[in-house]
């Protein structure tokens, strides 16, 4: 009876524990719930779920994409490539599999790979995501005319395929056509508007990405795009634009050097770029940083001594405040090397010395003016001086010698 009790014992067992494995094993369930934590962005719950079906199925490739690109998401690309290679391995030629492998490569800043996956994807099936990627990748490898071949000897219809207009200007903006780029780009942002595209974009971001394309092509080019009316109508009416953005502040912060240099290379700049800026709406919170940027330093020093002396305190002014109002005296005195601007930019770099984010730009720019005025080097070596780090002053005072060495080609005894 006692062995019967026990045969019996152990067949419930069994029975019990094979119910529990059914139970714990329902595919269709976690299927099911690893696509909705997919759909929320819970992509490390996803990929649990996942995982239990490839424990079971481990060939099985649509399961193993999508785990790659669950890791996609999370940026963790290396795992994301290993998924997806298996996906490829497991599977008959999927086109989506070398679309989604082609953006890891990209995320892993390998677009060399990534373009041999996209075009390997289009070979298989050609769609307008696949034409896509990779008449972009071969513009993200300055190939615009391997961009064009793709784009001119494919079957689809171009004219329903509205982000092909983003392929087609970025391509004639590495061609240095800018009309037909302006063109192309004003096609894709108007059927865009429209509600006619084919990816997500966040709108107003495209349009700063091209403003900055456009506004960088003209800091290269400053004497040929000078007459090109059109071409600095289309920067000024981009600018307007996003200045009534959530992007103005950073289509500020990332123009402001560049125009900048504009008007550093073509002083004859300076009307339509100041033009352009005062279209800014809150422009009073931030003139000192214009001025400086437009090389109108006695208006620099103007601004901070008006505010000063209507406020009756120098408490508004930031650290960016002090560099401001710094380059501007430093620029004053580079001019005919007037001592009278000698004390104001001592005190203000002695006050402020300990703070990185004034003396990097400060540094920077007199070592532009060390260059051009050697003869500036002993006041310059006095500033080093008054640095409280010792690391970062004992560091300047090295190189401002080294450099004034470099320029006079002989011993100094400092």
């Amino acid at each position: 009876m006692k062995i019967f009790s026990i045969i019996i014992l152990l067949f419930f067992v069994q029975i019990s524990f094979a119910q529990n494995k059914a139970i714990s094993y329902n595919r269709a369930e976690i299927l099911q719930e690893g696509k909705e934590q997919m759909m929320m962005s819970n992509y490390e719950k996803a990929i649990s779920f996942f995982t239990k079906i490839t424990q079971k199925e481990p060939k099985n490739h649509d399961i193993l994409d999508r785990i790659g690109r669950c890791y996609y998401h999370l940026k963790n690309y290396e795992k994301a490539k290993e998924y997806m290679q298996l996906a490829i391995l497991y599977s008959k030629n999927n086109s989506s599999y070398y679309a989604n492998i082609a953006a890891v490569y990209q995320g892993l800043n390998d677009n060399k790979k990534a373009y041999a996956y996209a075009i390997k994807a289009l070979a298989i099936e050609e769609t307008p995501l696949t034409l896509f990627n990779a008449s972009s990748l071969a513009n993200e490898l300055e190939k615009p005319d391997e961009s064009f071949k793709l784009l001119n000897n494919t079957k689809l219809d171009k004219s329903k395929v509205n982000d092909l207009n983003k392929v087609y200007g970025d391509a004639y903006f590495l061609k240095r056509n800018m009309e037909k780029s302006i063109l192309h780009y004003d096609r894709f942002f108007f059927n865009f508007q429209s509600g006619n595209s084919d990816k997500t974009y966040d709108f107003y971001s495209m349009k700063r990405y091209y403003y900055e394309k456009l506004v960088n092509n003209y800091a290269r080019n400053v004497k040929e795009n000078n007459g090109n009316k059109n071409y600095l109508q289309d920067i000024e009416d981009l600018y307007v634009e996003l200045m009534q953005t959530e992007q103005k502040d950073k289509t500020i912060n990332r123009s402001l050097p560049i125009l900048s240099t504009i008007i550093a290379r073509d002083t004859l700049q300076r009307a339509f770029i100041k033009k352009m800026l005062f279209k800014t709406p809150y422009l009073n919170d931030r003139l000192g940083e214009f001025y400086v940027n437009l090389y109108e330093f006695d208006n620099v020093v103007k601004f901070y001594e008006e505010k000063k002396q209507e406020l009756g305190t120098e408490e508004f002014m930031t650290e960016k405040d002090y560099t401001y109002l710094t380059l501007a005296y430093l620029y004053s005195y580079s001019e005919n090397l007037d001592k009278k601007w000698e004390p104001k930019i001592m005190k203000l770099y002695k006050e402020n010395s300990n703070e990185l984010e004034y003396l990097n730009p400060v540094t920077e720019h007199i070592f532009e003016i060390l260059k051009a005025k050697p003869e500036t080097y002993d006041f310059f070596f006095s500033l080093a001086e008054k640095i409280q780090n010792p690391d970062y002053r004992d560091n300047i005072k090295y190189e401002l010698t080294n450099e004034y060495k470099l320029i006079k080609k002989q011993p100094i005894g400092k």
